[in-house]
């Protein structure tokens, strides 16, 4: 930023924790209502149950089968112009 002319530029990681959530809610979120289950679905639609239901028993041997929540972070960049 401060190449192209900002001042004061200062970048911070903002840390939060997320929801609660389940691995059907996982399950749904990150494959039934993702493109990436839209193309295992046009791809072989007999595969997609099957695929859902790896990706959640996955899920459960990773984090558990209830109340899971995961750390995010993001930078915030601020700088006066």
């Amino acid at each position: 930023m401060k190449n192209v002319g900002f001042k004061g530029v200062a970048v911070n990681t903002v840390k939060l924790k997320s929801g609660v959530t389940s691995p059907e809610h996982l399950e749904t979120g990150v494959f039934r209502k993702h493109p990436l289950g839209r193309a295992v679905s046009d791809k072989d639609p007999s595969a997609f149950e099957g695929v859902a239901q790896q990706l959640r028993q996955g899920i459960i041997e990773r984090w558990g089968d209830r109340d899971i929540s995961f750390a995010l972070s993001a930078l915030m960049t601020v700088g006066v112009k």
